[in-house]
């Protein structure tokens, strides 16, 4: 639905910027290009920004900070990972996504976990964000589905409105966006 009103009310979903085997190398470069640009554009314009400062607040004042993501989810966790250590900041993320449901004990009041999940579906980080949160940990999505079940369990989320196929080759436009909020975090 959130996707369905930032097309409509952008204009465009009459271009087909997702790259297909019949494309030249110059229609792969501008395509590619244009789907960064378009996801930055809608995470950028999804962005509530007064909930983004309760969120650097929480991950500001948090003791420790947990990061979750699974796929091209984990590499922008892992990514996030190393700039809050320049930071200075106490952060974890482990690649084991059952090491890190396991880690979640160890959580309480003081701490924050940021999940990435483009789907907002991926079942063991679901799994891991009740446990964090029957810890009494604050919970931030970093998704695409507001509706979602993670979106659901989070105190607070942002949305990266990327756009995928179930066929594409690699998650450019949600690991685009999560990149962005990264950047912004």
């Amino acid at each position: 639905i959130e996707l369905a009103k930032y097309f409509t009310s952008n204009q465009v979903l009459g271009k087909d910027i997702i790259v297909n085997q019949n494309d030249t190398y110059s229609d792969c470069k501008n395509k590619i290009l244009a789907q960064i640009s378009e996801v930055c554009k809608a995470t950028a314009n999804s962005l509530d920004l007064t909930v983004f400062s309760k969120i650097i607040k929480i991950i500001d004042k948090a003791d420790t900070i947990y990061l979750l993501g699974v796929g091209s989810s984990g590499t922008a966790a892992m990514e996030l990972q190393q700039k809050l250590i320049k930071l200075y900041k106490k952060v974890f993320f482990i690649q084991d996504s059952q090491m890190n449901l396991l880690s979640m004990i160890t959580m309480n009041k003081n701490d924050v976990l940021i999940a990435f999940s483009y789907s907002g579906y991926t079942k063991i980080i679901e799994v891991s964000v009740k446990a964090a949160k029957n810890h009494g940990a604050t919970v931030v999505g970093i998704i695409g589905n507001t509706y979602s079940p993670i979106a659901l369990a989070s105190d607070y989320w942002i949305l990266t409105p990327g756009i995928e196929r179930e066929e594409s080759f690699g998650a450019i436009s949600s690991r685009y966006a999560q990149q962005y909020v990264n950047d912004l975090i």
